[in-house]
């Protein structure tokens, strides 16, 4: 079986999915909070739920660029392969913790020790903010040597999920702590946010799997039989 895989298809269809999810967690909310509503059914379409249809689908966009990376690392032509290697570690971890919610007992953990408030009620955007910074400083070079159009896709990508995953959450910090999560007004941050990350993701994808044209031209996943005359004849044991 031969699988062409074109990234301005693949980004649609995942830009379409985004799009789909947004609207279903805007007419289930609204149907839960203002027409009172009360389906179990509708928390599978609950951006917010970390057991909903959306964060699974989020959970599969972290693990494709999983696997995009490592593919990237096996047919690098550059010297400096240790650094897609980072990149496959870096995000396999980013993966458990959008599937275990990592962030969450550290956000109690940093709340507690540094009595953060406001806009780091949320405080595990303290660790992945001197996280991130770190990534820069070491990667930097290393970033700045790719192909400018690659370079662009990863800042815009990048710009965007941080729009969602941090600049929304601290706004979001700041609410909760005054108001709580359940209510209608709290419903507003969270489909812009997950959003935010999922459009992130997705141009993030289609970044790499530009980067994947550019190396290996139009690249191919080929799925071969066993050999009839091999199966047939096993090698001795």
């Amino acid at each position: 079986m031969n699988i062409k895989l074109n990234p301005a298809k693949v980004l649609k269809f995942f830009i379409i999915v985004n799009i789909i999810f947004f609207f279903l967690h805007i007419i289930t909310q609204y149907l839960f909070y203002v027409q009172a509503i009360k389906i179990p059914g509708l928390r599978f379409f609950n951006l917010d739920d970390e057991k909903s249809l959306p964060s699974l689908f989020t959970v599969f966009e972290w693990s494709v660029i999983v696997v995009l990376f490592y593919v990237i690392t096996i047919i690098s032509k550059d010297k400096k392969s240790y650094y897609w290697w980072g990149f496959v570690i870096l995000f396999s971890f980013l993966t458990l913790d959008e599937f275990a919610s990592i962030h969450e007992p550290m956000a109690q953990y940093f709340r507690k020790t540094f009595n953060t408030s406001g806009v780091l009620y949320f405080a595990w955007v303290i660790p992945y903010a001197f996280g991130l910074i770190a990534l820069l400083l070491i990667y930097g070079k290393f970033l700045i040597s790719l192909n400018r159009k690659i370079l662009f896709l990863f800042i815009v990508s990048g710009i965007v999920f941080i729009s969602g995953a941090v600049i929304m959450e601290l706004f979001e910090g700041s609410y909760v702590e005054s108001n709580g999560f359940n209510n209608v007004y709290y419903l507003v941050f969270v489909p812009i946010e997950e959003t935010l990350e999922m459009i992130g993701l997705s141009l993030f994808i289609y970044s790499l799997l530009q980067y994947l044209k550019m190396e290996a031209g139009n690249f191919n996943f080929i799925f071969s039989e066993p050999n009839k005359k091999d199966q047939q004849h096993p090698p001795p044991s």
